[in-house]
């Protein structure tokens, strides 16, 4: 049987918290922790019953509805109102906010790309975009703990996104044709991974 994800976080933890100074407690003023996700150090052997998240679904954390209302449902729109704003400057040959780095050798922004956005031939483009994100939990100077973005999920911008349309695999391509009607363009849109 293969490992879910929530075993080995137990099986980490326990590595790591058992054992004479393997979980040393600094003062506050020289260590700021970072927030529990997994096992708290003093009931490693509770296994998910002293967790501060839980595992809803094998690779997933389990969010709360209070954390989802103040806090995902709060900042999540505005974080990709921005984006979308800001990538419409860019492919309208506007002053943008993105660094010449991040879009230096991107694949989602080819050379034909970048010449057509300057000649302003896609300006009236329609602009979608389904994001792949990393969320995680973060600790403040004061121990408030919150959910922070940190940007592109570790894992690419293909694979997520193709796993959140693909439940069950075959009905993924039926769903991005439903996405694309939506969002009023044909199955001739080009798809950049």
């Amino acid at each position: 049987m293969s490992e879910t994800p929530w075993s080995q976080i137990e099986r980490e933890a326990k590595r790591a918290f058992l054992g004479a100074g393997r979980f040393p407690l600094r003062a506050y003023s020289e260590f700021m922790p970072p927030p529990y996700v997994g096992l708290k150090p003093y009931a490693p052997s509770l296994g998910a019953r002293a967790a501060t998240a839980h595992a809803s679904e094998g690779d997933a954390f389990w969010i709360s509805e209070h954390e989802q209302a103040q806090e995902l449902d709060e900042g999540l729109p505005r974080i990709g109102a921005h984006v979308v704003h800001e990538l419409g400057r860019l492919i309208a040959g506007n002053a943008h906010a993105l660094s010449r780095t991040l879009l230096t050798d991107n694949p989602a922004w080819p050379r034909e790309l970048a010449e057509a956005a300057a000649e302003g031939r896609l300006k009236d483009d329609p602009l979608v975009l389904l994001l792949a994100i990393a969320l995680s939990r973060t600790q403040d100077d004061l121990g408030n703990v919150r959910w922070t973005l940190f940007g592109s999920s570790h894992e690419g911008a293909a694979s997520p996104f193709w796993r959140s349309l693909a439940a069950p695999s075959e009905r993924a391509r039926e769903r991005l044709d439903e996405i694309l009607t939506w969002a009023g363009l044909d199955r001739h849109a080009r798809i950049l991974e």
